[in-house]
Formats: C-alpha cells, sequence, structure tokens
C-alpha cells in the first residue's frame, strides 16, 4: 500500500523543499531549527511565559 505522505521514488516524507534524501533533509532541518532557536533566543515572545494544555492545572494556580 502506498504511503501518501512520502515520495513515490524513494522513502522520504514529501517536504516543501523538495529533498529527497534523507541525510540532507535531516541536515535541513536541523539548520532551520537552529536558526529559529537563534531567533526565539534573539527575539523572545512577548507575555507571561506560560500556558496551561490541561484546566486540570488551574488548581495549581495556573491562569
Amino acid at each position: 500500500m502506498r504511503d501518501i505522505y512520502l515520495y513515490d521514488d524513494c522513502p522520504v516524507l514529501i517536504n516543501k523543499l523538495g529533498i529527497k534524501e534523507q541525510k540532507l533533509l535531516d541536515d535541513a532541518e536541523a539548520d532551520y531549527v537552529s536558526y529559529r532557536l537563534r531567533e526565539l533566543a534573539i527575539h523572545p515572545l512577548k507575555g507571561k511565559g506560560h500556558f496551561s494544555l490541561c484546566p486540570w492545572d488551574e488548581h495549581k494556580g495556573y491562569p
């Protein structure tokens, strides 16, 4: 059965960069994540710095 998330001619996830070699895709992803983390370190997001994923966290004093 064909996986709709992989390229037809290779077992690599379809991606916006069109990379069909897993090692190159891994390297590109690592570079992109490093760049975005550096951006966040220089320009942090504004806000309280906390968010609750679970409604039951409210009893712990979280907003």
